[in-house]
């Protein structure tokens, strides 16, 4: 893929991973039970664990040993965007739906454009 969508993706992630920094620092932070935050971090940790360990011993990197931290992972993301949509949706009600919306048309987007201009042509030179 081109190097702008790795670009627009790392600004998705990073504005995600400072909005879930800012939450925590947010007096409107909803509490998340302490036995629930555990399971959270516990699933998180183990599954980089045994991802780094598996990777370490052999040489056959796969995502899909992390597949079960994609729980916390998504967790964290919601708890980012949120924290980026509580402001604008107390100025706007709107945002709250907008945003969202069009940041999966976008996503959508990018499968589309993934699969015909990428993924396909590289499947018909087989």
């Amino acid at each position: 893929m081109p190097a702008w969508v790795y670009r627009i993706l790392l600004l998705g992630g990073g504005l995600t991973v400072g909005g879930w920094l800012f939450s925590w620092r947010s007096p409107h932070r909803p509490r998340l039970p302490r036995a629930a935050a555990l399971l959270l971090w516990g699933i998180f940790l183990l599954s980089a664990a045994l991802f780094l360990g598996y990777n370490v011993t052999f040489v056959q990197p796969q995502g899909r040993y992390l597949f079960p931290a994609l729980i916390p992972i998504a967790t964290a993301v919601a708890v980012g965007a949120a924290a980026w949509l509580t402001p604008l949706r107390r100025r706007w009600p709107p945002t709250a739906f907008l945003l969202p919306a069009l940041l999966a048309l976008g996503l959508c987007g990018l499968d589309l454009l993934a699969l015909f201009r990428f993924i396909l042509p590289q499947l018909a030179l087989q």
